[in-house]
């Protein structure tokens, strides 16, 4: 892995169509005992975000081509 980062957005609404913590499940069938809209204080939504490969230093790169 080259990188990973945590990337968090704090949201102004303060009502959710899908959020488990506030048990808005519009979009989803995962609970009956949901309702369609949450009301409330939004929680950050968190990413986790991971960038896959090998790092390479300058003088690693290959040469650049010219035509």
């Amino acid at each position: 892995m080259a990188s990973d980062e945590l990337l968090e957005i704090k949201l102004q609404q303060s009502i959710m169509t899908m959020s488990a913590p506030m048990k808005a499940g519009f979009h989803s069938a995962v609970s009956q005992r949901w309702l369609p809209f949450g009301f409330g204080t939004v929680p950050a939504e968190q990413y986790h975000l991971f960038r896959i490969g090998t790092t390479i230093r300058p003088e690693q790169w290959p040469p650049v081509l010219h035509y």
